[in-house]
């Protein structure tokens, strides 16, 4: 059973502290989504999590991952996690997108079955990526069609534990709801799901638990009201 807990975190630059004391858990079969303003460093938390922390960034704190407790500023020790345990789902998908490989070879990366090609195929089009554009790589797709290119992924992975950043970005009202059914269905397969998002609505159709990060911190938290 997959679950992933933030004790104590704290981010800064050398000029500011960004975000402190955030602690944060979600079990498998959960999504917890994690509200907040513009610019409050609620993207930084996602990062943390991964390792990716920027350079220049210092952080503190322990990052749980099924039991396994990890110093929060050892970088290396949480990459190694990846696509394993942890997949990420990044605000900009165009560059998280390996350049040189298809949609359909980057979805197909994540299968282990002797027919990848063929479900990637069809988590592709399950996200309403039209075939012609399966075989094109991410410098000949759109913002939006990266966008559903990664949650096609987010679909397929392994990984028991997935981190969305803004998963819905630059989607019609017909594509969010796509994706959001693909983390439903996430949810109902017990993966333990972190959503960074600002789209209330997503939030109301899929959210468990919330927290609120405000002035540094997480000012409130607790369980979904719908």
């Amino acid at each position: 059973m997959s679950t992933l807990a933030v004790e104590q975190l704290a981010i800064a630059t050398p000029d500011r502290i960004i975000v402190e004391n955030v602690s944060l858990s979600v079990a498998a079969g959960e999504i917890l989504a994690v509200l907040g303003e513009t610019g409050s460093g609620k993207s930084l938390i996602g990062s943390a999590i991964m390792g990716l922390i920027p350079k220049g960034v210092s952080v503190s704190g322990r990052i749980v991952v099924n039991g396994r407790s990890y110093d929060a500023a050892d970088s290396h020790a949480l990459r190694t996690l990846w696509a394993k345990d942890l997949f990420l789902l990044p605000q900009e998908p165009l560059n998280a997108l390996a350049p040189l490989l298809s949609a359909e070879a980057q979805v197909a990366e994540q299968i282990k079955a002797p027919f990848a090609g063929t479900d990637a195929a069809a988590a592709l089009s399950a996200m309403q990526l039209d075939r012609q554009h399966h075989r094109k790589r991410p410098f000949e797709l759109s913002g939006g069609m990266a966008q559903r290119v990664m949650a096609a992924i987010a679909s397929v992975t392994r990984a028991g534990i997935v981190l969305a950043d803004e998963p819905t970005k630059g989607l019609d009202a017909d594509r969010r709801d796509v994706v959001a059914r693909a983390f439903s269905t996430l949810r109902e397969r017990g993966r333990a799901i972190l959503l960074i998002t600002h789209d209330i609505a997503l939030v109301r159709a899929l959210a468990d638990q919330v927290a609120f990060l405000g002035e540094r911190t997480i000012i409130e938290s607790g369980a979904s009201s719908t």
